[in-house]
């Protein structure tokens, strides 16, 4: 028997949303922090903005643990 697409998203754990979800977060803040870098020196504002952004998931995220 072939296993589609379609018949693996619906055998899908809840394992497998909570890691495919974590990945989802874990490239955002990548690319989050990517950009806070890249606008630092000529954007100090944006960069500052960027940071509280991740601070605030961060302090989020670390509450859903608790």
């Amino acid at each position: 028997m072939k296993i589609t697409k379609t018949d693996w998203e619906n055998t899908r754990t809840d394992l497998d949303r909570f890691n495919q979800e974590r990945n989802a977060a874990t490239c955002m803040r990548d690319g989050i922090s990517f950009l806070i870098d890249w606008t630092k020196a000529d954007n100090p504002e944006i960069a500052e903005r960027l940071e509280a952004i991740l601070t605030q998931h961060q302090q989020n995220r670390e509450e859903d643990w608790i």
